[in-house]
């Protein structure tokens, strides 16, 4: 059975693509090879270098512009949802004119800024299960950390209820107490505020 030398993780791909250009000028004269190969070769890993740091800086643009566009909708719209409350208040409005401004809401409406969902854990023999309802997103965001720690850690990007946390205990007395709470998912970003948090003991 052959073994995979290119490896599927993107950063450890990039690194493999450095190594082994940098080899060809060490090794590939001792190889056998001609320097138009070696120099061919070199070309080769340097575009698919280039390829991934394109990509992992579109990702990182990607992810600012859209922390950046939930942050001024939150704040923008806050404010302008004030100006808006006001204007109902006015003695001049009428349902005439907020059904011609769209400023009229509908029964159920679904709001992305308040939006949370509800989850519950348990501790199964196949991992905590946390079962989660969607409410009119695409998905949610689970995250977990220990009882007492700062920082929530993101598990996975769930679609269907419910996920299974197969991880096992890390603490050397179990049962090992963790936290979890999941955020809204819909057009490829977070929504709204986090859920409920629940405690599960694991053993």
């Amino acid at each position: 059975m052959k073994q995979r030398f290119f490896p599927a993780k993107l950063a450890l791909r990039r690194a493999w693509l450095v190594t082994y250009k940098e080899s060809l000028t060490l090794k590939g004269a001792e190889l056998g090879l001609l320097p138009p190969e070696i120099t061919q070769r070199q070309l080769r890993c340097q575009q698919m270098i280039d390829a991934i740091d394109a990509r992992v800086a579109a990702d990182i643009a990607a992810k600012t512009a859209t922390q950046h566009q939930n942050s001024t909708i939150k704040t923008e719209f806050g404010e302008l949802s004030k100006s808006i409350t006001n204007d109902k208040n006015l003695n001049t409005y009428t349902e005439t004119i907020g059904q011609a401004m769209g400023i009229i809401g509908s029964d159920g409406h679904f709001d992305p800024l308040t939006y949370a969902t509800e989850i519950t854990g348990i501790n199964t023999p196949e991992g905590v299960r946390i079962t989660f309802k969607k409410n009119g997103a695409e998905g949610v965001r689970i995250y977990s950390r220990l009882v007492g720690a700062p920082d929530w850690t993101l598990l996975a990007l769930d679609l269907h209820s419910p996920y299974i946390d197969n991880r096992p205990a890390t603490t050397p007395t179990p049962p090992e107490a963790r936290e979890y709470m999941a955020m809204g998912w819909l057009d490829d970003h977070e929504i709204g505020v986090i859920s409920n948090i629940v405690v599960v003991n694991v053993v």
